[in-house]
């Protein structure tokens, strides 16, 4: 089963994020609660985590485009 990973809502004034930076390369085993990106807002730059432990399937892969909050970035494929 693949778990979704999408841009957070981090306050309420945030519409929109971009990711800056990759931290974990699509194919890649990650565990749960591990960065997998750097997600900046208007106000900060924030780490997004995997939910859960598996494989990393990118979906989103290109950097510094606005995404609305709540746009999947990412699916975690669990065991």
């Amino acid at each position: 089963m693949a778990v979704e990973i999408a841009i957070p809502f981090a306050s309420a004034t945030m519409e929109e994020g971009s990711i800056t930076e990759w931290l974990k390369q699509d194919g890649e085993t990650v565990e749960a609660e591990e960065a997998v990106c750097l997600c900046e807002t208007d106000k900060a730059t924030l780490e997004i985590e995997s939910p859960v432990a598996g494989v990393l399937r990118i979906v989103q892969p290109e950097l510094d485009v606005p995404l609305s909050v709540g746009t999947v970035i990412a699916h975690v494929e669990e065991g």
